[in-house]
């Protein structure tokens, strides 16, 4: 081979890098290509840009990928119920009767009328083809129903006897009357009961397919009955009756069928049915029995009715207790016999039981009222002062009222007998309440007065102004609750030798509204709060038997020692100003709080916190200056 030109080799080194990056261009196209025509790979190369364009949640694109795939999901559907349909209904399973849920949340109406004739058809295809057991489990619920409107059908039959039976009069229907009024039971029902007779003679627990006796019970006193031949000739009447009966798709069941004096009932329910046989009339009440023996029997657990096979073994012993029950009821039932009472001897005796126990009813409703005002009229004296009437005595007795007992003075005595005598308005009043000595000296009655409101304006809250002349006393004041003011007039009102009492004592506080604003790092009283001033000194005009305790306060700015100086200071300037208005220095005491007053909490408002407030004390309490 020749070796290459100078042209040659300086093409190849300018021509170089340009073939290198044809061939890189070729390779990738080549590798292009095969991905295009791939589906897979496509796939593969656009999971993460599908992935991060539904992580943006854009609409338009959201709405854009919803239109292409929307065609193909119907067909996806279709071709995995053909490959695995268990598997896709168990997918499925979760969120159907959510979605069912939510459907009846947003259109009850529209869930409703689709789902209707799935149920209808759902509930005639369940009863095709199991009867007897959907019979079973509807018994308890429709037999109750039907019970209960068979119990409105007697109770207007015996509604409508007893409007016949009222404007009925004989001996026979007084008895009855006395004896509806005695036992509160209707006469309807009572003439029901005597018209009326049943015995069960025999019960019979039958499987309705084939005919076997599962339980039995006959009462000893009457002939035994055949129970398999009696059971025989009752399936083949049954089916008989059905097949003829049961026309245009109608089920009807027999329920009765009589012979003689007697009467076989039928009870039928799904798998079996009771024949009870009867001797005289069934009752409503032994229907009833028999309905509610049904519904224990279908309401027992387990299928040993519906596949008993002959083997009494298998029936479970509530079964046979239940059916025994029907016929032991019953033991020694006769019909009963119609005697003619003595009506004479009757009457003469209901006569003298009037007689005699109209006046002792007379004389108990009475006394029964009597005993009535007096215990009205002992607790409303109770209430009113449970200690100055603890010995105080009511009796009541026709028309007249006694009072007994003692009390403390002639005020007490004249106030329980004006309580007693609004509970007993029409009685005459015989007052025999004693009181206790009056002092010696009348003045007494006034010390002792003044010693308890000394001692009761020690409390909290409380502060009192006693007056009296001579038996006569009057007491004024504040007290902080309703209780202190009873508490305070059981107090005064209880004072021996006390003729008349007055009290003017009302609850409320001893804080005055009224409160005077300074401003900030201010003692000075404002031109605006001058008119405050002359509320306070009106105040103590009508009140001279109280004190003033003026509390200044400061916000929450600066120290506690120049808050509580400032604080005081403000008191003492509202001082001077009220003593310049002619209040006496020594019904005046000043104190400082380097704080908001009780219902501020200082952390707002602090142009409030900033301030006077007022309180009324005893006289007693002041520091004299």
């Amino acid at each position: 081979m020749a070796a290459p030109s100078e042209f040659e080799h300086l093409r190849d080194l300018l021509l170089a890098p340009e073939v290198t990056s044809l061939h890189t261009l070729q390779r990738d196209l080549e590798a292009l290509q095969r991905q295009v025509q791939d589906p897979e790979e496509i796939a593969r190369l656009l999971e993460p840009v599908l992935a991060e364009l539904l992580r943006r949640r854009d609409p338009l694109i959201s709405s854009a990928i919803l239109r292409a795939v929307t065609p193909y999901l119907d067909q996806a559907v279709r071709e995995k119920s053909a490959q695995d349909r268990p598997a896709l209904s168990r997918a499925l399973a979760p969120s159907s009767t959510e979605a069912i849920a939510i459907h009846y949340a947003d259109a009850p109406q529209a869930a409703a009328q689709d789902l209707a004739p799935l149920m209808s058809a759902a509930m005639k295809e369940q009863i095709r083809g199991e009867r007897d057991a959907v019979i079973d489990a509807l018994y308890p619920v429709i037999g109750s129903t039907i019970s209960k409107y068979l119990s409105e059908t007697l109770n207007t039959l015996i509604q409508r006897m007893n409007e016949r039976i009222e404007t009925h009069l004989s001996f026979r229907a007084i008895a009855r009357k006395i004896r509806s009024r005695v036992t509160g039971v209707s006469e309807g029902e009572l003439l029901l009961r005597d018209s009326l007779w049943c015995r069960v003679d025999a019960a019979f627990l039958i499987q309705k397919a084939s005919g076997l006796v599962i339980a039995q019970a006959q009462n000893p006193d009457t002939p035994p009955l055949d129970s398999d031949l009696l059971s025989g000739m009752l399936t083949a009447i049954r089916g008989l009756f059905n097949e003829s009966m049961s026309g245009n798709g109608r089920i009807r069941e027999l329920d009765q069928i009589e012979y003689g004096d007697s009467r076989i009932v039928l009870e039928v329910a799904g798998s079996f049915y009771i024949a009870a046989v009867v001797s005289g009339i069934p009752t409503d009440s032994f229907r009833e029995r028999l309905r509610e023996t049904v519904r224990l029997i279908v309401q027992l657990p387990g299928n040993a009715i519906s596949e008993f096979t002959g083997d009494t073994a298998s029936v479970p012993s509530p079964v046979a207790q239940s059916v025994e029950a029907l016929v032991r009821d019953t033991y020694g039932s006769e019909k009963p016999k119609r005697t003619s009472p003595p009506y004479g001897v009757i009457v003469i005796g209901i006569i003298l039981l009037l007689a005699l126990c109209v006046p002792l009813g007379i004389s108990w409703y009475r006394d029964s009222v009597d005993r009535q005002k007096e215990g009205a009229a002992l607790a409303a004296l109770r209430a009113t002062d449970s200690t100055a009437f603890r010995d105080v005595s009511v009796d009541v007795d026709r028309d007249r009222l006694r009072l007994s007992g003692a009390v403390a003075n002639e005020y007490l005595r004249n106030n329980a007998a004006g309580i007693a005598l609004t509970h007993v308005p029409d009685a005459t009043l015989d007052n025999g309440i004693t009181t206790e000595p009056a002092p010696a000296f009348p003045v007494l009655l006034g010390r002792r007065a003044e010693l308890i409101a000394s001692a009761l304006n020690t409390l909290e809250g409380v502060f009192l102004e006693v007056e009296h002349t001579g038996p006569d006393l009057s007491v004024g004041g504040i007290v902080p609750d309703t209780a202190t003011e009873r508490n305070v007039t059981g107090a005064f009102s209880s004072l021996p030798g006390l003729r008349s009492y007055r009290s003017h004592v009302s609850p409320g506080s001893n804080e005055l509204p009224s409160r005077l604003l300074f401003s900030l790092n201010s003692v000075q009283i404002r031109p605006t709060e001058r008119a405050i001033l002359a509320q306070i000194r009106a105040v103590m005009d009508q009140t001279p038997w109280a004190a003033l305790i003026i509390v200044g306060h400061s916000d929450l700015t600066g120290n506690e020692p120049a808050n509580e100086l400032i604080a005081r200071g403000r008191a003492v300037a509202v001082r001077d100003a009220l003593i310049a208005l002619g209040v006496p220095d020594r019904r005046i005491q000043v104190e400082g709080s380097p704080g908001p007053p009780p219902d501020l909490d200082g952390t707002t408002q602090d142009s409030l916190s900033r301030c006077v407030r007022f309180k009324l004390v005893p006289l007693t309490r002041t520091i004299a200056p």
